[in-house]
Formats: C-alpha cells, sequence, structure tokens
C-alpha cells in the first residue's frame, strides 16, 4: 500500500514538473516566440474584418525601425512618421477624431462703408460675425481715428447672424464731436480687442468652441515577394538575392504609401464583383484648408522677399502651433526659394540640419523656424509647383495593423516550388488643430 502511495505521489509530482517546464520553457523563449506561434496565414474563405473585428498584437517597433533605415529621403513623411510621429493603436479600418482651432482674432471688413451723414454707429458687414460677442472692442487697422490717437476702436452693440452684420460705435471716431465713424473701405482688417462692460454687468454672452468630429479610414497597404527554387540555386552573373528584391519592394510599398499619404482620397467601396470592401485613406493634403500663394498669376512663379515673409506670419500667427514646421516643396517651388537673397544667405551660411535621418534647410524669420525638404514625390506626380505646411506636433498616424513581414510556406501545401514574404500595413495619418498647416500653390 505505502509503495502504491509513493508512486502515486510521485506520478503527480512528474506532472506537476512537466507543467512547470512547459511554462517555464514558453518563457524562455519569449514573447516574440509566442507571438509567432499564435499567428497563422489568412488563405481564402477565412473571416475577415468585415466579419469579425480583428486586432493585432504584432511587434511593431522592430521592423518598423529596419524599414524608416530605407532610403528616408524617398519618402520623408512616413520616415518621420515611424521615428518621431504621434502613433495611436487603433482597431478598426475606420478612425474618428475631434479636431478643434481656435477662435479667431481677426476679420474683415466685407462690403465698404461710407458715412454720409452723421452717423455715430452703424451695421457694417463683415466676413465672419461668428468670432464676435456684444461689448467686444474692434481695432479697425489704418483706419484713422480722431486727430493723434491711431486706429479707430468701436465697441459691438450687436450682431445680425443673417445679415452678417456687426453694429457699431466708435471710441475715437471722427467729426466735430470725436463720436462719428470713419469710413470703412472693404478688406479692412478688424481686430477682436477685449470686451468693455458696464459697472454693474455680472454676465457676459457666453462663447464656447466645440471641437469638430472628423475621421478617416486606414487603408491596408500589401507587397509580396517571391523567387523559385530554381531561381534561387540558378548561377547569376551579378549578385542578386531574395534580399536585394526584398528591399526594392519594401521601397515602392513606402513609395506608395506616401502618395496615399499626401493625396489619396478618402473612401470606402465595395468591390463589384467580389462584394469585398476596400479603404482609400485620404491624404493629409486633402484636409487643410489653410491657402497661400505666390506669383503674380498666369506663368510667374517667382516668391519674393515679401511673400515669404507674408508666408511665415501666416503660418506661425494667429495660433498656437509649434515655432518649428515641415515645408515639403516640388522642384520648382524650391528652386523659387533659393532664388531669394535672404535665403541664398542662410543656407551660405549652413543652415541645415539632420534630423530624422533626412537632410533639411532651415529658414529661419522672426515668427519660427521653417525646415524645408525637397520632396521628390511632388515632381512625380505633377505637384512640382507647390509645397506643404505640416505642425509635426499636429499629426498622427493612427494605426490598425502595424508593419510586419511574413514568410509565407508555399511549397508545404502544394501551392508553388517557391520562397515567398508578404510586407503590410493598415494605416492613415490624420491632422488635428487644421490652422497649424497650409498649403502653398502658385496664384491663378
Amino acid at each position: 500500500m505505502k509503495k502504491r502511495i509513493i508512486i502515486s505521489i510521485m506520478s503527480i509530482l512528474a506532472v506537476i514538473g512537466a507543467g512547470m517546464l512547459f511554462y517555464f520553457g514558453l518563457e524562455l523563449l519569449g514573447s516574440s516566440s509566442i507571438l509567432a506561434m499564435s499567428v497563422g496565414v489568412v488563405e481564402k474563405d477565412t473571416l475577415t474584418v468585415q466579419k469579425v473585428k480583428a486586432d493585432s498584437t504584432i511587434d511593431e517597433d522592430y521592423v518598423s525601425q529596419q524599414i524608416t533605415k530605407m532610403k528616408p529621403a524617398s519618402t520623408p513623411l512616413d520616415t518621420i512618421m515611424r521615428s518621431a510621429g504621434k502613433k495611436v493603436k487603433i482597431d478598426s479600418f475606420k478612425t474618428e477624431f475631434y479636431a478643434v482651432d481656435t477662435r479667431a482674432l481677426t476679420d474683415t471688413v466685407a462690403s465698404a462703408y461710407t458715412n454720409n451723414g452723421n452717423d455715430k454707429s452703424a451695421a457694417i458687414t463683415v466676413d465672419n460675425d461668428s468670432i464676435w460677442s456684444v461689448d467686444d472692442t474692434v481695432l479697425a487697422k489704418g483706419v484713422a481715428g480722431t486727430s493723434g490717437t491711431g486706429d479707430c476702436e468701436f465697441i459691438v452693440l450687436d450682431i445680425n447672424a443673417s445679415t452678417h452684420t456687426l453694429t457699431l460705435q466708435p471710441f475715437n471716431g471722427v467729426g466735430g464731436g470725436d463720436d462719428e465713424l470713419p469710413n470703412l473701405p472693404e478688406d479692412t482688417v478688424l481686430i477682436r480687442g477685449g470686451q468693455s462692460k458696464f459697472e454693474t454687468d455680472a454676465t457676459t454672452t457666453p462663447f464656447a468652441i466645440l471641437p469638430a468630429k472628423d475621421y478617416n479610414y486606414t487603408q491596408l497597404f500589401m507587397a509580396q515577394v517571391e523567387q523559385s527554387i530554381y531561381q534561387r540555386m540558378h548561377g547569376k552573373e551579378v549578385q542578386w538575392n531574395f534580399s536585394d528584391m526584398e528591399a526594392l519592394n519594401i521601397y515602392d510599398m513606402r513609395a506608395t504609401m506616401e502618395i496615399s499619404f499626401l493625396w489619396g482620397v478618402r473612401k470606402k467601396i465595395t468591390e463589384i464583383g467580389t462584394l469585398e470592401d476596400k479603404y482609400s485613406t485620404g491624404g493629409v493634403s486633402r484636409s487643410i484648408v489653410k491657402g497661400l500663394e505666390y506669383g503674380t498669376g498666369g506663368s510667374d512663379r517667382t516668391v519674393t522677399k515679401g511673400q515669404l515673409i507674408d508666408w511665415t506670419k501666416e503660418i506661425f500667427s494667429g495660433n498656437s502651433g509649434s515655432d518649428m514646421r515641415l515645408l515639403f516643396v516640388g522642384n520648382t517651388l524650391g528652386a523659387s526659394l533659393m532664388k531669394i537673397d535672404d535665403v541664398t544667405r542662410q543656407l551660405n551660411a549652413g543652415t541645415t540640419e539632420v534630423k530624422w535621418g533626412i537632410r533639411f534647410r532651415k529658414i529661419e524669420s522672426n515668427f519660427g523656424t521653417l525646415y524645408v525638404k525637397h520632396h521628390p514625390l511632388f515632381d512625380l506626380v505633377g505637384e512640382n509647383d507647390n509645397g506643404l505646411v505640416l505642425d509635426l506636433n499636429n499629426v498622427e498616424k493612427h494605426i490598425f495593423l502595424p508593419t510586419q513581414i511574413e514568410t509565407l510556406n508555399l511549397r508545404k501545401p502544394g501551392l508553388k516550388k517557391a520562397d515567398a514574404t508578404v510586407i503590410s500595413e493598415t494605416s492613415c495619418l490624420v491632422l488635428r488643430y487644421p490652422a497649424t498647416h497650409a498649403k502653398i500653390t502658385p496664384k491663378a
């Protein structure tokens, strides 16, 4: 009886020991091995994202960093977003986010106002009545008030949203009593100042800015390399192997991703015949509303020193973005910038900097610094004349499935006598704070 008990106890200990060995064996293998065990090759007729929302636990960093090192200057936006950009993990093809802009500080007169009598107040038509509140003060830039007082200042008495008008009364007006409105030409810049309230006022008009909901689609990017067993074994005049082909495919995939990230059309379609959902990501250039121009129109592509200064003012002023922005340019715009004396002097002084493995030219101004990079894809897609300003702090990469490289076993199931590798990523870019980005185009 004692012998049987001892044998039973030994059996139990053996089972426990085997379990512990299995557990610690897995620990020794490491998490990457466990991950590799859980990943399979997706075959036809298996479950898809259309049927089941699936997530991935594949490690992004190692593969992503290897890819970042491949021709970084040719795909600068993708390179930056892989190495330094903000990354957000998501769990669906559609990503929704909120973007908010600040309340504007300036407006313009939409229709010229002429005081033909002794108007002490009048309704002035403006371009953006929504930024104003009753009792706001208004500075009319370049419009003289009472002699020696500089620009004329007003107070907002009333706002009519249906007619887009502000009823204004001057503080330092014109006329015999210094209380009449001066003439306000069309396009006069109106600057919103602090409110002026009565001594017993305890409240003011509430004003709130709600973020606007926006969205983008992630796009499933993919490239595949195959080489037959006999091709791999065959003698060659020059050294050219599977790794070389793999590198070329990765570069090609990155270049096409860059094009989608910049100029893609945001759309979901159901493919005719297969009835499969396909997603196209929206390029960042299609989300930017601020436009800057250069030249005098027609075929003129000259950038003047004054235009460059105005660009930097428009880019950096009136928003709380970074004092460093990226500027990608096509070859025509880049050449025009190089012809500006101040830019040439800065470049001759060695104002270049290598960031994220990419060499940028620096243009410094009183408003902020532009890191300028000639983007080769701008030339390939006909954007030679154009430029794109991005505030990197307000660009995010949303990742459904991070970059992964999978080796397919085509021989075991009898499909092909070939080696095969699939590179894939499902992602998109989104812009926050629209006022911090801009597009540059020649004047029509």
